[in-house]
Order: C-alpha cells, then sequence, then structure tokens
C-alpha cells in the first residue's frame, strides 16, 4: 500500500530553510494511505483565517467589490486538481500584497452571480477596481496571480496590467 502526498510543496529532512521558519510558517504534510486521501482532501481547506474572504450570497459580493481592489477566486466544490493547486498560491499572495482584498467564491452557492459575470470554468479569477471588472484569467495559472505582486503594492496599474 503506497502514501499519497497532500501538500503542494515536499519537506526533506535537511531543508534548512523550513526549519528555520517557525511552526506556524512551516508547510504542513500529510501522508496517508491511498484509500483515505481522498476523504481527507474532501474536508481539508486551505483558507488563511482573514486573508481570504469568502463571498456566500450576492450581498457579500456586492459589497467585496465596492470601492476596493480585489481578487476573487471562482471555484467549485468539484473542482478538483486545479482548485487544489493553484488555492495555495492565492492565500500566499493574500498574505503578501498590501492594498488588495482577497475573496473566494463557490459557484453553486451564489448562481446568479455566476451567470451574471459569465463564469464556465474553474478555477476563475476576477479583478476588481471599485465595482468593475477590469481583468480576469480562467484557470491555474499562478503566474497570473502574481503579476499584480510584481507592481509591488496594489494600485489600478498592477491589477489591469494582466
Amino acid at each position: 500500500m503506497g502514501l499519497t502526498r497532500l501538500s503542494p510543496r515536499m519537506m526533506t529532512k535537511d531543508n534548512k530553510e523550513e526549519k528555520k521558519k517557525g511552526p506556524i510558517e512551516r508547510q504542513s504534510h500529510a501522508y496517508v494511505g491511498e484509500k483515505h486521501a481522498q476523504t481527507f482532501t474532501k474536508n481539508f481547506h486551505h483558507t488563511a483565517i482573514n486573508m481570504v474572504h469568502v463571498i456566500k450570497n450576492s450581498e457579500d459580493y456586492k459589497n467585496a467589490i465596492k470601492n476596493k481592489v480585489n481578487i476573487i477566486d471562482c471555484h467549485a466544490t468539484w473542482c478538483s486538481d486545479p482548485c487544489k493547486l493553484i488555492s495555495p498560491h492565492f492565500e500566499r499572495l493574500s498574505r503578501e500584497v498590501k492594498g488588495v482584498e482577497f475573496f473566494k467564491m463557490d459557484v453553486n452557492g451564489v448562481p446568479d452571480i455566476t451567470a451574471q459575470l459569465g463564469i464556465r470554468a474553474m478555477p476563475t479569477f476576477l479583478f476588481f477596481k471599485d465595482g468593475v471588472k477590469v481583468n480576469g484569467f480562467v484557470g491555474a495559472n499562478w503566474r497570473g496571480l502574481e503579476k499584480p505582486k510584481a507592481g509591488g503594492e496594489a494600485s489600478s496599474s498592477s491589477v489591469t496590467s494582466q
């Protein structure tokens, strides 16, 4: 029976960079038997507390995009690998990029907003400034998420540089 690694990166015993980090900053790693891997990953969420906000209804969506620069990760609970692979990058950026608010939205939970935005594939990332969608892309392209960060602090130019 093999083991399944359930983490975005593999940490080796001699990884000095990981050892220098505090307990909260270290990557968490879990190895479970293949039989239990599906159950474990289904119930395991990567959302960082207070860094990535969850949009649960139309009112949350309206408040999220109002007068701010933000990025919304439109995903679905049934979306497996692409959504799970990009999630740690999205959450890391939510801690690193200043002046941008990060949101996650389960498209099945808000079908009216999903239809209004024309979301047809997951994950879809939408960039908003002052209530107006300025850009977006589809797929687990973490480099697409990195572009606003490359411009330094969030501004209209860094969000639209997609």
